[in-house]
């Protein structure tokens, strides 16, 4: 996720009460030639590698924040790229200077940097009768489980992506980052150019790790489908089952990951998974048949019909979350 570092100050001043920082941690803050932040030494020409370089950076506070410091090209901009951090619960302040080499006057450019970088804060709350409300993630947010009375301290929480549902054992003082998305994942759409497979995709974006196991139901996937879980570049199966009572294909897992669902098998990207360790993951579904395995090869199809599906299910995810 990328933000334009002055747009985002001050949207900050203007929306103070409902987002206390500038940044959140994974994104990348992106600096134009016009940003107040390069003060009397702004870049007279184009804010590409072919005129200027990045010739040294310092942070008073937050260098472990830090990914990178590159200049886009493309954009001509200068992107900091912030590192993921899931389990922030407090706001914390990324400040210090980068310098910048112009190439043709041989002279350096200065920006000072100071923003804040965390997360909205949510409550997962416990009643006094052990019960949670359902409920709607938000991807900006980090969540922390409170409790109303010392005597129910864990609770079942239930929440919903469009793909499937999930519900798991939760326990006071825990802290979850529950955000997901549907982004398609590159390397499987390129090794599976010959299909015309449906694919969807379902992504934890912080592959939140419970205490004991979390229940996903996949809504809506057909009996017959496969459900991979996405490791690196490697599809391996994820071990859904097929439940007979309720119509749909049903995980046990402690962490949330990222998952591929299709209508046909699909090739992986990564280290081909072989048969004996396939199995074992697998298991059996309710009527006593198996979820496929990965590696088969009777995929054909055009592989521009497998980018439009697949795109536009993130494209529409997106627009929904505006």
């Amino acid at each position: 996720m990328k933000r334009i570092f002055a747009a985002a100050l001050a949207g900050a001043m203007l929306l103070t009460s409902a987002y206390a920082a500038d940044f959140r941690p994974g994104q990348d803050i992106e600096i134009d030639s016009t940003d107040p932040v390069w003060g009397e030494t702004q870049p007279d020409q184009e804010l590409t590698t072919e005129y200027y370089a990045i010739s040294g950076q310092s942070w008073d506070q937050g260098k472990e924040m830090v990914e990178s410091v590159k200049i886009n090209s493309d954009d001509e901009r200068v992107v900091i790229s912030l590192k993921p951090d899931y389990t922030s619960t407090k706001d914390r302040t990324l400040r210090g200077t980068i310098k910048v080499r112009d190439k043709d006057k041989g002279k350096i450019l200065t920006m000072d940097i100071n923003a804040q970088i965390g997360y909205e804060q949510g409550e997962i709350v416990i009643d006094s009768d052990g019960d949670i409300q359902p409920l709607t993630v938000d991807n900006e947010t980090v969540y922390t489980v409170t409790a109303d009375s010392s005597s129910m301290t864990y609770g079942t929480l239930e929440f919903s992506t469009d793909l499937a549902d999930v519900s798991v054992r939760v326990y006071e003082d825990e802290v979850y980052f529950l955000g997901y998305n549907r982004d398609p994942h590159k390397a499987t759409l390129q090794e599976n150019a010959d299909s015309d497979a449906e694919i969807d995709f379902l992504n934890f974006e912080g592959k939140p790790k419970f205490s004991g196991n979390a229940t996903l139901t996949f809504y809506g996937v057909e009996r017959g489908y496969h459900i991979y879980e996405l490791k690196g570049d490697k599809l391996v199966d994820s071990g859904a089952k097929w439940d007979s009572e309720q119509d749909s294909y049903v995980l046990k897992t402690t962490t949330l990951g990222s998952y591929v669902i299709s209508d046909k098998a699909l090739k992986s990207a990564g280290t081909t998974v072989d048969d004996e360790e396939d199995n074992s993951a697998s298991g059996s579904v309710g009527d006593g048949t198996s979820n496929p395995e990965t590696g088969a090869n009777d995929v054909v199809g055009v592989a521009a019909a497998l980018a439009v599906v697949s795109l536009a299910s993130a494209t529409a995810l997106a627009a929904s979350k505006k």
